[in-house]
């Protein structure tokens, strides 16, 4: 199952079981660890009862997985230079009816007008995909000279397939859109191996395991600007690339991920100053007291002051 199936698990099993009986089978269990920031657990999701509250919630899926998507593909690609692990990449993500649970596959053909046949969930502002016009909900008939089949197998054969055809420079794709078949060219890229994961939770956070970096719903909610946004992606980008997450979370590790966040966004095109006073007005990032884990406002601040003027520098 496609790891994104688990923000609709979690927030939607609500139509499936009572709200009494998720804890033990709550997949927010599994979310990992935050690094060197607070652990928050997921609370469990209000019961509603009706389909409109469903198609809503998918709406809000989309919306928010596709902001997240802009912004992470973004830094990842103008990154990619700084990152030990990196990927081939179009920038875009697929899927298919088999990759929701078997409960909720009837409101997913419903509401997001999928079929067997892999087609097009989101596609990244600025990806190649994009470029070469991609659009959410095409379906995917063929990838280089692989006819991805319909079926369950289709999206287990179309990863394998995409592993080896974004290694080239140039591929191609078949795709069908409103029944009619496109051909359509692809120039895959090389971004950092850090893929942002949308996780359902009414818990502001975001955190990396060391794979993959993890921002739930409650945090792009909240989070009005992009580039504040983008701010808290590079500063977990900077652990996952670091590897603080096999160290004991410390002041340091926290301050030098302060200090590489803002490099990484200026590279990706944010106003990094603009960033810095954002954060300041921000107070979230003033309420957590100073442990030997968590360094003060005062000294994040000086940290991300000190990397503007590097970055400032630089330009000279």
């Amino acid at each position: 199952m496609n790891r994104f199936v688990t923000y609709l698990a979690s927030a939607a099993i609500m139509f499936a079981v009572p709200a009494c009986a998720q804890e033990k089978g709550d997949e927010s269990q599994n979310l990992p660890a935050p690094i060197a920031s607070e652990s928050a657990s997921a609370p469990e999701p209000v019961a509603r009862s009706s389909p409109e509250d469903f198609e809503e919630l998918l709406d809000q899926y989309l919306a928010y997985n596709q902001r997240l998507e802009n912004i992470a593909f973004r830094i990842l690609s103008r990154n990619k230079d700084s990152c030990q692990e990196t990927q081939r990449s179009i920038g875009m993500k697929p899927h298919t009816v088999f990759d929701y649970p078997s409960d909720l596959q009837m409101m997913a053909r419903v509401y997001l007008d999928i079929e067997t046949q892999t087609s097009v969930r989101i596609v990244a502002k600025d990806s190649p995909a994009e470029l070469a016009g991609l659009e959410p909900g095409d379906r995917i008939l063929q990838l280089g000279e692989y006819k991805i089949p319909d079926g369950e197998m289709g999206g287990e054969l179309f990863e394998a397939v995409s592993a080896r055809e974004y290694q080239h420079g140039l591929t191609h794709m078949i795709i069908e859109r409103q029944g009619a078949e496109k051909t359509v060219e692809l120039r895959p890229i090389s971004i950092c191996g850090y893929p942002a994961q949308l996780f359902y939770s009414d818990v502001a956070n975001a955190h990396t395991n060391g794979g993959e970096i993890w921002v739930t719903s409650e945090l792009v909610r909240a989070t009005a600007s992009d580039i504040s946004l983008a701010l808290v992606f590079s500063h977990e980008l900077a652990h996952a690339v670091q590897r603080h997450i096999f160290e004991t979370p410390s002041r340091e590790l926290e301050l030098e991920a302060d200090r590489l966040s803002l490099i990484y966004l200026d590279r990706a095109g944010y106003d990094a100053q603009e960033a810095i006073r954002l954060w300041k007005l921000n107070p979230l990032n003033h309420k957590a007291e100073p442990s030997e884990s968590h360094p003060s406002s005062d000294e994040r601040l000086k940290v991300l002051l000190g990397s503007l003027a590097l970055i400032a520098q630089a330009r000279q």
